[in-house]
């Protein structure tokens, strides 16, 4: 038989010096976004459920439950932007990880089809750990997306609710055609003309 036939080896696990460069990449960027002014959030505890009938709520509270809504939704923010990053360096562990699987068959007979050098690739004991790693961000990623379009939602309702309450106009809820629901625009829209103005302790 071929030397060349023979099996080989499963690739070995990913270098020292490699793994421990993508951590500093992936410190330096968190050193960067702090350095940008960003503010993590603390954890606010369970959030709340809706309630069923914002119109049984009387000005005051609405204010109180946007408020915390509010505050999720910047928490939610927070973990997406921290989540881009690991999302980022875990891709190209993946790459990486798959490219070495690949070079350690090249010229190997017993890998001259396509599909089995994929099933080599995807089964190679590196591949599998970086892929489970990047697996996680990515589903992590995608529910508290989902997430905080929830919290857009509920935002907009609530904030819907009050100016309603004092008879203006509301409020462009999108920054554009076809877009989420931006709570700083929202907040921005406070006071102006037709829009929702700051309660004041003798109209509550």
């Amino acid at each position: 038989m071929d030397e060349d036939e023979n099996p080989p080896e499963q690739s070995p696990s990913a270098d020292t010096g490699q793994s421990d460069l993508f951590d500093r990449v992936r410190e330096a960027l968190e050193y960067d976004l702090e350095a940008s002014g960003f503010s993590q959030s603390t954890y606010r505890g369970k959030e709340p459920e809706p309630p069923e009938r914002l119109g049984a709520l009387n000005l005051e509270t609405l204010g109180d439950l946007y408020d915390t809504y509010l505050s999720f939704y910047c928490y939610t923010s927070n973990l997406l932007c921290r989540a881009v990053n690991y999302l980022g360096v875990t891709d190209a562990k993946v790459k990486i990880a798959k490219a070495r699987a690949l070079l350690s068959i090249a010229g190997n007979k017993s890998y001259s089809n396509a599909e089995l050098r994929d099933a080599y690739v995807t089964l190679d004991p590196e591949v599998v750990q970086t892929t489970a790693d990047y697996t996680y961000f990515r589903s992590s990623y995608d529910a508290q997306e989902e997430r905080r379009r929830k919290l857009s939602k509920i935002l907009e309702r609530i904030f819907r609710e009050m100016a309603f309450r004092h008879g203006g106009g509301i409020p462009p809820m999108h920054s554009q055609e076809g877009g989420s629901f931006d709570p700083r625009q929202a907040q921005n829209s406070l006071g102006r003309t037709g829009g929702f103005k700051p309660v004041r302790d003798r109209d509550r």
